[in-house]
């Protein structure tokens, strides 16, 4: 594929409403199964704006005249929790009108910390203190060209620090975990508590 086109940024500023609306249509289409997706709109605009203003979270978007890719990265697992749970009345308000049981379920998990039980203490340490890539995704229409490697390269070099010596992230699905083990080299660290579907937590060196 010709990337010669294609855009990799890092958002500091909200985006345009055009913008937004792409990146909301990418997170309910390709990552049905993160709390995020099963949001609202105006929630989800709201904690897409966090993320961005943020001075702990990360937005990387790819475009090529749109927006047709994004990252969210948090510098440690835990900030990512934290800014979801400034809001967690207005969410769970949300979820609940929504009959969202399991996401309710899972964002108890998120606040009490006990969704990193089934990982050795030792493997939890490397996780807790870790870059972790929360959310990744390119439209169906540009997957398997290559763009998703482009992305992971240009937020490595972004965030690539003394401070960040390990990349985290989880994935529920087969085609994520072989694509982030054998397109990225990541290696499998544990299972994280979710409902319904134990998530896998992947760990790479950089």
């Amino acid at each position: 594929m010709n990337f010669k086109k294609i855009k990799f940024k890092n958002i500091k500023k909200r985006l345009k409403k055009k913008d937004l609306k792409e990146l909301v249509l990418i997170i309910r289409s390709e990552n049905k199964s993160s709390i995020l997706s099963k949001l609202n709109n105006k929630n989800l605009t709201i904690y897409i704006n966090e993320v961005i203003e943020a001075k702990q979270l990360d937005l990387f978007i790819v475009s090529n005249k749109k927006i047709i890719g994004y990252a969210i990265t948090s510098n440690k697992p835990i900030y990512l929790t934290d800014n979801f749970i400034k809001y967690q009345y207005l969410f769970l308000i949300n979820l609940i009108l929504k009959l969202k049981i399991l996401t309710i379920l899972n964002l108890i998990f998120l606040k009490l910390n006990i969704d990193n039980l089934l990982i050795s203490r030792q493997n939890r340490d490397i996780f807790e203190n870790s870059l972790n890539l929360n959310l990744l995704a390119i439209t169906k229409d540009y997957q398997s060209k290559g763009l998703g490697k482009k992305l992971m390269e240009h937020v490595i070099k972004n965030k690539k620090n003394k401070n960040n010596k390990y990349l985290s992230c989880e994935t529920d699905t087969k085609r994520a975990l072989m694509f982030y083990k054998k397109k990225l080299n990541f290696k499998y660290l544990g299972k994280k508590i979710r409902i319904p579907k134990l998530m896998n937590i992947l760990i790479k060196k950089i």
